[in-house]
């Protein structure tokens, strides 16, 4: 069983001072289809804290998770969310999703 990071990455910040920010969101145990779902409702619920007044929600599927593209009355967002498989960590989990 396979142990995967799910992360968001954002575009944050005043138009003067944006930067990406990256975290991540989530952590699960299975295949890669299995984390790729539970990326996918990451995605589908995801709230941003950017003032937005949405009109329409898209999420579409990228080689390593999805694309959210945010479409508001007068302007848009896109939001990234992706997997990382874990390789090595120093220390297990204390709880195991999946």
């Amino acid at each position: 069983m396979d142990h995967w990071g799910l992360f968001v990455v954002e575009l944050r910040g005043a138009p003067q001072a944006q930067h990406w920010r990256e975290r991540l969101l989530d952590e699960v145990y299975g295949t890669r289809e299995q984390a790729m779902a539970t990326l996918c409702q990451h995605a589908a619920r995801y709230q941003t804290n950017a003032l937005l007044a949405e009109k329409r929600r898209l999420v579409l599927e990228e080689n390593q998770g999805y694309l959210l593209v945010l479409q508001g009355r007068r302007s848009g967002m896109l939001i990234r969310f992706f997997l990382r498989r874990v390789v090595w960590e120093s220390a297990p989990a204390k709880t195991r999703k999946g």
